[in-house]
Formats: C-alpha cells, sequence, structure tokens
C-alpha cells in the first residue's frame, strides 16, 4: 500500500514537473523580453499618434489586465454608435515609467479565469502576432510576448495546482 502511494505520488510530482518545463522557459523568455526594454521603447510606442492595430491590440490586453477600463468614443466606422478605446486611458495609466517593474512583478497567481478567458481570443488575434507585434514596436512585441506568457503560464498551473 505505501509503494502504490509512493508510486502514484511520484507519477504526480513528475507529471508537475513536466508542466512547469514547459512553461517556465515561457515565462522566463518573457520576463527577459520586457527586462530588455527600456523607458524610451514605452515612450516611443506611447507617442504614437496613429498607433498601428498591433499596438492597440497589446495596449487593450494591458489595459485589462491592469484593470484600467476603456473611454467610450464614437465609432470610426461612423454612425452614433460609441466604441471601447483603450488607447488613451492605456497611454495614461499603463504606459508609465513603471510598467516594466510592474510587468515583471504581476501577480501571476491571482489571474482569474474571468480575466484569462478575456485576454485568450484577444492573444490569438492575427494582429498579436509575433511578426506583426514587432514590425508595430520593439515595446509591442516584448510585452506582447509577456502577455501571451502570462495566459500560457496560467494554463500550466491550472494542470500543476490541482495535484
Amino acid at each position: 500500500m505505501a509503494t502504490e502511494k509512493k508510486n502514484s505520488a511520484d507519477a504526480i510530482q513528475k507529471d508537475c514537473e513536466f508542466e512547469l518545463s514547459r512553461v517556465m522557459p515561457i515565462y522566463n523568455a518573457a520576463i527577459r523580453a520586457v527586462s530588455n526594454l527600456k523607458r524610451d521603447d514605452i515612450t516611443e510606442m506611447k507617442g504614437f499618434t496613429n498607433p498601428p492595430d498591433a499596438a492597440k491590440a497589446v495596449v487593450k490586453t494591458l489595459c485589462i489586465m491592469y484593470s484600467v477600463p476603456p473611454k467610450k468614443v464614437p465609432d470610426p466606422a461612423g454612425g452614433n454608435k460609441k466604441v471601447d478605446d483603450y488607447w488613451e486611458p492605456g497611454k495614461k495609466q499603463v504606459l508609465t515609467a513603471e510598467l516594466l517593474k510592474n510587468c515583471q512583478n504581476y501577480a501571476k497567481d491571482d489571474m482569474t479565469e474571468d480575466l484569462i478567458n478575456t485576454l485568450r481570443p484577444l492573444i490569438e488575434d492575427p494582429n498579436y502576432d509575433d511578426e506583426v507585434l514587432k514590425k508595430a514596436s520593439k515595446a509591442a512585441a516584448g510585452l506582447g510576448k509577456w502577455v501571451r506568457a502570462m495566459v500560457q503560464y496560467d494554463d500550466a498551473m491550472k494542470v500543476v495546482k490541482p495535484k
């Protein structure tokens, strides 16, 4: 009986180590991507007068992660409808001098299921592709990689935590 329990525990530990071995390099790469960014990279992105869609996509995900609500603006397509704009609030409240430190200290183990479910379709959008993000800006590429890694980290932890 004790041998069976030990074998079962060993198997669970091995599964957990495997899941962590998959996600930790992704997470560490994301932290490196953020660490390689400089304030000037954030300032450059913040200064876009006509931001590329990829930069807007990254700022939207950052606003969602840091609970920064969008501003309602007239629909650029016309009509009377108002749409959510994350760019202006994101520039003021997320793309700050503290952003890189905030990313490194993000409470990754406290992300909610709602947050992950909101982020997932956004990071799967074609505008969130690494190559598209790189063309937008160095900051968009690094920050986008970080957001994607946070979601992947959460996915792996869902396997590890219950065990």
